[in-house]
């Protein structure tokens, strides 16, 4: 049997195309969605293709540093980047086709280095995010 887990976020509209998220007893600092689509430097909040690209980035950092940590490599640095590619599509709507993200573990040791390829072969497999975007996510949509 496939053991499941719900996790629940709470968006509140503040203005224009706005919207304060709320991740309940999850404590972190204010964060918000903004589609105003004005200049970069006005916007209140990331746009839902910067979260998206964001979350990615971040699950697969953590796969890739988990698997690291399993065979003991010391990372001195790490960082990560990641680029949503948006455009249309053939019926002319905006989509996010792409994302590309670069990880970028650093280590001096040359030991390290043969466990890293070890790890680039399997870790993206283990990261929830990326897997469940490539194969498509099931969207159920209910209006109240």
């Amino acid at each position: 049997m496939v053991e499941t887990e719900r996790v629940r976020i709470g968006i509140s509209w503040e203005h224009d195309l706005v919207f304060k998220l709320d991740f309940g007893k999850i404590k972190v600092p204010d964060l918000r969605i903004d589609e105003t689509n004005k200049d970069e430097d006005e916007m209140v909040g990331v746009t839902p293709a910067r979260l998206l690209a964001s979350a990615v980035a971040g699950c697969l950092s953590s796969s890739l540093l988990f698997c690291i940590s399993k065979r003991n490599v010391q990372v001195d640095e790490f960082s990560a980047e990641a680029e949503a590619v948006i455009g249309r599509d053939q019926e002319g709507r905006l989509r996010v086709l792409e994302i590309v993200v670069t990880l970028a573990p650093k280590t001096a040791s040359p030991e390290a280095t043969k466990r890293l390829v070890e790890c680039k072969k399997m870790f993206e497999k283990f990261c929830t995010v990326t897997e469940s975007v490539r194969k498509g996510i099931k969207v159920t949509v209910n209006v109240a």
